[in-house]
């Protein structure tokens, strides 16, 4: 939920995109298709 929160709004959540990009789920939130 807060890395979708995080691609809608590259703001104060960037910091978490930035820890799931190097993390077991960087797969499921980079090469989901939207």
């Amino acid at each position: 939920m807060r890395v979708a929160l995080a691609e809608a709004s590259p703001g104060p959540e960037a910091p978490a995109v930035a820890r799931v990009e190097s993390g077991p789920l960087r797969k499921e939130v980079w090469d989901d298709p939207k």
